[in-house]
Parts: C-alpha cells; structure tokens; sequence
C-alpha cells in the first residue's frame, strides 16, 4: 500500500512538472512571437518606441505619456503616494488618474526593470507583457472548446497578432494593448458558470479588478458581456437559483475587493468631469465617429504590404464621411480574413451547441457599431443598441463605442479554434500537416508586421541640472493638447509643471485666472482687472507658487511669444532676466523665489461675468454666487482685510461664505463706496463664496447683484 502511495505521489508530481513545464512553453512561445511582431524594439528597449499610424505624431506623444505612466507610479510607489492622484501635473491643482489611462495592472509588473534600467526599457517590456499574455490567455480560452495544443497555440497567436489588436500597439495604446485580463476573465466567467461555487467566484471578482486597473473601456465591455452572459444564461436554464447565487457571491466579492478603489474615486468625484452625451453636441459627434462601420471586422490588415501612410489612406478611404481627425485607430476593428473564416467554419460546425457565445458575442458587435448605424463609411441614421446607453450615467462617458468590438474578436477565436479543430479531424495525417503548415504561412502572410515607423526617444541633457534646483517649471509653449514633450522633461527633471498631456484634460482654472501663471502659460500680458497683479502681488505669488524654472522650445516658439515672454518676466523681476542655459533648441529661465515677499493675495474663480472697462474704470458684476480664493502663504492662520470698492446700480443684501461658516453679512448700497470685511483664514488656499441678491439686467439674460470696481487684501 506504501509503495502504491509512493507512486502515486510520484506520477501526480511528475504529471505537475510537466504541466508547469508546457505552460512555460507556450509562454516562451507567446514572448517570441512579441519579440518578432515588434521587431526591432528588442535590440534598442531603452531609446526605441514603435508605431505610429497618425498625422501629428500622436503615436509618439502617447507612448510618452505612457512612458510618463511608468515613471509616475515607480515615483508615487517609492514616494509612499497614491499613484491615482498627481500634484506633478497641472501644478499646482493636480490631476486625477482614475478615469485616466494609467494602467495600473500593467505598469506594476514591470516596476522592477523601471528601477534598474528606466521607464523606457520598462515600457517596452510592459508592450512585450501584453502581447505575450494576450496570446496566453487566447491560448487558455481555446483550450476550454478544443483540448489540444496546437490548434489553441495557433488560436492565441491569431488573437494577440490580429489587425485589432496591433492597431493598439501601433497608436502605444498600452491599456487598450493589455488585452489578457480581459480574455481570462471570460474564461473564468465559464468556470463560475459551470462549478457555481465561491472559489470561482472569487477568482472572476479577482480578473474584474485586474481589469477595473487596466481601462475602464474594458470594465464595460466585460460587465455588459456578463449581464447578456448571465440573461441568456437564466432563459436557458431550468434551475436558475444555483446561477444566480454564484453571481451574486461574484458581486459581493467585486465590491469587496474594488472597495478602496471606489473610495478613492468618490475622494475625488468633484474633478472626474463626467460629462454627460445628453444635450452635448460634441460627446454625440464623438461617438459617433469612433464607431465601428458594420463592415469593419472585415476591413483588411494592410501593413504587411504598405507603408503606414499608405495603409491609413486606405482604411480612411473605406470610411469616407468620417472627419480626418478621426484616424483609423478610432473605428478600426479587423479581425483578419484567417480568424474570420475559421470561425465561420467553427460557426458552421458548433453554432447550433454554442448559441451563447453567438449571443453575446453578436451582442458586443452591436454595440460596438455606436448610436447609429454605419455601412462602408455611409452614416445611415438608423439607431442602434448604443444609443441607448450612452444616456446613461457612467457608461455616458464612453466615447468609443468601437472598443466593445474586442469582445466580438475573442468570440471569433474561439469559434476560429472549433472550426480549425473540426477541419483537422476530418483529415490524414499528411493532409493535417500540410493544412496546418498553410494556415500558419497564410496567417504570416497577411498579418505580419513587414514595418515600423520608429521614433526615438530622448531628452535634453540640461533638464539634470533643473533636478538639483528644486521647483515648479513652465515647459513652454503650454501644451494644451498636442504634444507631451513635458511630460519626457519631467521623467529626468521631476518637478511639478504647468500642466500637461492626459487622456481625459482636466479643468484647469490656473491657466486662465492665476495672474503670475496664467500670463506665463498663455505667453500673453493680462490687462488691468479687479485684482492686483502688479510686481508687488506677482512676487508675492511667486514666493507662494516657487515657481522656479522656465524652458523655452525655440522650434515651437515664435519670435513674437518669446518677446512677450521676456516682458512678462520682466513685469516680476524689474529687470531683463538673463538666461541660464540657452543652445539655439533651448532656452531657460531661473526665476527668483522673492523669499521675502510672501503676503496674503486674492485669487478670482472662473465662475465671474467677464471685465468690463470704460475710459475711467474696470469691473465685474457679481452674480448670485461669486467664488473666489483668498491664500495665505505663512504656516499659521492670519486676520486679513478684504477690501471691495463698489459702484453700485441696486441695493444688495450680500454675504461671504467659507464653506459652510458665514464670515460677513452686509448690504451693499447704490452708490460708489468702498467695503471692508476682516476675518482670520487658515495657511494655505481658502476658497470663499460670495453671495449676493441679484436683479435682471435690462436688455440682457444676466442675474446681476452689484459692480466690483477693485478687490484687494490688506494685513
């Protein structure tokens, strides 16, 4: 018995080890075709970034930003920071990351090569990561229809080499890349289908959050697949309640884990602009042009035999009312003519066993065609499923309907596996060979990268010396939209900037409202406004801003913006400022802190009528709500003196608020009269609200309450 145990024992390690070992195969296998699909990244990890299919270079300023993603969460995570939240960009507000393409899932992993070789290397192991792991997952999922290894192997290879999803790699979309969690989701679902106990439950809970890190487009395509998932799975099924129970320990175990997550994101809920599609003619048109055509997953792979120039021509050719500014990377969704006619065949042998992976996978396919119904680039105005949910809360954020597509493609896989399985059987031998050695040269044919735009990415070497001088840096000309040159600044300088290049562009009142940052970042002198602004409340800006370096890109800059930078500077420092580097490509500024110059200064919130003026004076109405911030640079709270110089038109019953402790009352009179209102605030921002009665301006739609000619604080 002992022996017979002993054996046992022996076959059950010896069957382990040779499981682990096959699986590390394929995963070899799976890192190679990534290595050769991005070929040549692995000779030059740390300077190359591949891709590249747009006007504008947005291929390069994406991997950027991406590269930027690295070096952040590797920074917050040494910082003992939260990585969802920067006080590095759009200084010195900050920015939220969590509806933002951080890609947390993906960046972690490869956090140890970031640390000893950079955040480039990095990145180009997290590109290796995800197509490596797509096509493991792809793998795993096929392996649950057809339990074999080659066809699954061939399954997986098709998946993570499919026009779709190299189409992601060529725009550096990391996020959307990073696939693999999303496919072992759907295998796990399977497994919570059919054991229907905790374990598996807890395992699907565990890939929903993985894929809640990766980007958030897949956390809906996931959840409406498992809704249709679980709907077609309850009409089916005699005996729902064990279903159903499953599920609901799945819910219970995704608030469980996502928990902190949802908390952070209620922490900042005020900044996350969810803006709704409802009455937005702008959301509306997005949508509508980053949807998939209902001929798009038959669109083909040209990059195997044009250059990426050519091919984008011709895949915006075959959508031709689409905006140029909508590039293919926003609708395209092939899934290669290979997968599709396996599964065709897979359809043909199984459709009638496999009903719902054809149900939800059509329904992914529907909603990945938008709000309305698109045919070889015509735009029909027939409403589809989408339209419907992009008026929901949440989901109304949504912009690219096309990414749901992705979902269809996995479906189309494992279809495209069932369909080369079935044709295998029915062949010899020989005939199995030479099929299978067909379908890999066809695959290799058609799909195969044959080029690569390449960019290479590198930055000043004068941004060492910046990181020994601690302070804020204006990367000029601001960058609104278009470049994040900032951003590769900031990995070797880090200090916080003006701000940014983000997916989802935050509110950023600084740039419009702060006087010393506002005209530095818009390159414009302000005029007169009810505020001061004058050398002596700059420096008392900059004393409370630090405010410390300012770099110029000449090939970016005109002559005219550079003259209006120097007077600007000037303004502050009551001297030309001489500059401390300067190469021809670069200039830069180091401004003085004005250490001794720190004093209380008012600060205007964006929600004021617009400056008014006449030959004599400036003024603003107020309206029933003003907000405004009053900063006190010191480390303890001080009694300060706000003064308003009024002329007013109506009588007014006026009150300041901070928060929800009222400072004054007063009633503002019809008449020119000034008012002082004293109060202790604490160090730092305060953000006070001025309240005011109002009455209906003559001729106009304006709420007015009364004119302020001048606002000014006193200690």
């Amino acid at each position: 018995m002992g022996v017979s145990v002993l054996d046992h024992a022996a076959c059950s390690r010896l069957i382990g080890i040779t499981s682990f070992m096959r699986h590390l195969g394929v995963l070899l296998f799976y890192l190679g075709l990534a290595v050769a699909l991005t070929w040549p990244l692995a000779t030059h990890p740390g300077s190359l970034v591949i891709g590249g299919y747009e006007s504008r270079n947005f291929a390069f300023e994406d991997a950027s930003q991406n590269i930027w993603n690295v070096w952040w969460v590797g920074h917050a995570l040494i910082e003992g920071k939260n990585p969802f939240w920067s006080d590095m960009l759009y200084y010195p507000e900050g920015v939220q990351f969590y509806f933002q393409t951080l890609n947390l899932a993906g960046i972690v992993p490869v956090l140890p090569i970031h640390y000893a070789f950079g955040p480039v290397v990095a990145y180009s192991c997290a590109i290796l990561l995800a197509l490596t792991l797509t096509g493991y997952a792809g793998f795993l999922l096929a392996r649950a229809f057809v339990p074999s290894m080659a066809v699954p192997l061939f399954a997986g290879a098709l998946l993570t080499a499919s026009p779709f999803h190299l189409m992601k790699l060529q725009g550096n979309h990391l996020n959307l890349l990073s696939m693999q969690w999303m496919v072992f989701y759907l295998l796990a679902l399977i497994w919570l289908d059919q054991r229907r106990d905790q374990r598996s439950a807890l395992l699907l809970a565990l890939l929903a959050l993985l894929v809640a890190l990766t980007d958030w487009y897949w956390v809906f395509a996931c959840a409406l697949f498992t809704l249709a998932w679980l709907g077609f799975g309850l009409v089916r099924h005699a005996a729902p309640q064990a279903q159903l129970r499953a599920y609901g320990w799945f819910v219970f175990y995704t608030l469980m884990l996502t928990t902190p997550l949802l908390l952070g994101i209620w922490s900042v809920r005020e900044s996350l602009q969810l803006n709704p599609v409802a009455g937005e003619q702008w959301w509306r048109g997005e949508n509508e042009h980053f949807s998939a055509d209902a001929l798009g997953l038959f669109f083909p792979a040209l990059w195997p035999f044009l250059a990426p120039e050519e091919h984008r021509s011709i895949l915006q050719a075959l959508t031709p009312h689409t905006p140029p500014q909508y590039g293919a990377e926003a609708w395209y969704v092939g899934a290669g003519w290979l997968m599709l006619s396996l599964a065709a065949v897979g359809v043909w042998y199984a459709g009638a066993l496999r009903w719902r992976w054809l149900f939800v996978g059509g329904c992914m396919w529907l909603l990945s065609l938008g709000p309305t119904l698109t045919v070889a680039g015509f735009k029909l105005g027939i409403p589809m499923p989408y339209a419907i949910l992009q008026e929901l809360p949440l989901l109304s954020v949504a912009r690219r309907p096309s990414h749901f597509a992705a979902l269809c493609i996995v479906v189309l896989m494992i279809f495209a596996a069932i369909g080369l399985q079935q044709s295998l059987q029915k062949l010899n031998q020989p005939m199995r060979s030479i099929l299978f050695t067909s379908l890999i040269a066809l695959a290799m044919l058609e799909l195969w990268p044959s080029s690569w735009i390449h960019y290479e990415f590198k930055t000043p070497t004068f941004l060492e010396n910046i990181r020994q001088e601690p302070g804020a840096v204006a990367d000029l000309p601001y960058e609104a939209l278009w470049t994040s040159r900032a951003l590769r600044h900031q990995i070797v300088h880090q200090q916080p900037i003006l701000g940014g290049y983000v997916a989802r562009r935050p509110a950023y009142p600084t740039l419009t409202h702060n006087p010393l940052l506002g005209q530095i970042g818009s390159l414009q002198a302000w005029k007169h406004d009810i505020i001061p602004f004058d050398a002596t409340s700059l420096r008392a800006m900059q004393c409370y801003y630090r405010l410390r370096h300012v770099i110029v890109d000449r090939a970016t800059m005109s002559t005219e913006e550079l003259h209006s930078l120097r007077a600007i500077l000037k303004t502050l420092t009551g001297m030309p400022l001489t500059p401390t580097y300067n190469d021809g490509s670069y200039i830069v500024y180091q401004l003085p802190l004005f250490a001794t110059a720190c004093r209380p200064f008012i600060l205007l919130d964006p929600d004021w009528y617009e400056l008014e003026r006449d030959d004599a004076q400036v003024w603003r109405w107020t309206g029933a709500e003003n907000r405004l911030w009053l900063v006190n640079p010191s480390e303890q709270p001080r009694t300060i003196r706000l003064q308003l110089a009024v002329d007013g038109q109506y009588e007014s019953r006026s009150e300041l608020w901070a928060g929800q402790e009222l400072l004054a009352r007063w009633d503002t009179l019809p008449a020119r009269r000034d008012y002082t209102l004293v109060f202790i605030i604490p160090s730092g921002a305060t953000q006070l609200t001025l309240r005011s009665s109002t009455h209906a301006e003559p001729d106009t739609s304006r709420q007015i309450g009364f004119p302020i000619t001048a606002l000014w604080v006193e200690e």
